[in-house]
Formats: C-alpha cells, sequence, structure tokens
C-alpha cells in the first residue's frame, strides 16, 4: 500500500501488484474537491498519469495496469491533481447589478452552498 496525497494531505491509499510484465495499480481517495482530477505516480525520473478519477460512491477511484519497465525501482509517490482550474466565485447581494452580468461572456449566476453568486471561469 501506498499512500496517496493532495497537495500536503493525506487522501487515500494505492495497491500495486505486479502481474507478469504489467503492475496492476488500484487507486481510492477522499473527494477532497469538485473539480475532475487525476491520480499520478512520481518516480525518480518521471510523472505518470494513471487516468481521470471516477467517482464511486463517497471516493474517487482508479484502476488501470502499466509497463513493469516504466517503474524501474519501487521508490514511488501517488498524486491526487486537479485537471480544471477552480472557478473564480464572488457571492452577491440581492442588490446585484444582474443586467450588467448577460454581457460578461466568462460569468455566470451559480448557487454554491447556501449563497447565490458569480462565477468568473478563467
Amino acid at each position: 500500500m501506498y499512500p496517496i496525497h493532495f497537495g500536503n494531505i493525506l487522501c487515500g491509499k494505492a495497491e500495486i501488484a505486479q502481474q507478469g510484465l504489467y503492475y496492476k495499480v488500484c487507486c481510492k481517495s477522499k473527494i477532497l474537491t469538485s473539480v475532475p482530477c487525476k491520480i499520478y505516480i512520481q518516480t525518480d525520473n518521471d510523472l505518470i498519469n494513471l487516468g481521470t478519477c471516477t467517482k464511486y460512491g463517497g471516493s474517487y477511484y482508479v484502476e488501470t495496469k502499466i509497463p513493469c519497465k516504466k517503474i524501474p525501482n519501487e521508490k514511488m509517490h501517488f498524486w491526487l491533481i486537479p485537471i480544471a482550474r477552480p472557478k473564480i466565485f464572488i457571492p452577491i447581494t440581492n442588490k446585484a447589478p444582474f443586467p450588467y452580468l448577460k454581457n460578461l461572456e466568462n460569468a455566470k449566476v451559480v448557487i454554491q452552498g447556501d449563497q447565490i453568486g458569480i462565477a468568473f471561469i478563467r
């Protein structure tokens, strides 16, 4: 078992089993963001993309096979990395300039939690 990190937060575990010339890799982590994520293996010389996480229950999940030659030693680290930039969210009050928002191509009114606000997509 190997730990999976989201930044410096421990968020899950990865299991690796050798199957002939391949490693079968199963990763399961907590969902810490609403943004889609990928799981990567960091070795001494490389960063290997294991794929985009799939929501499974209350977790993110990735299962894949990679050639043994891609991981020459067993010194590796697993990372959960967002693949999309988060939106900028600005809460608004009931005096918001809604007509002005219609003119902004990269903004829309959204509900986040119990707040109504503007999401600017970068």
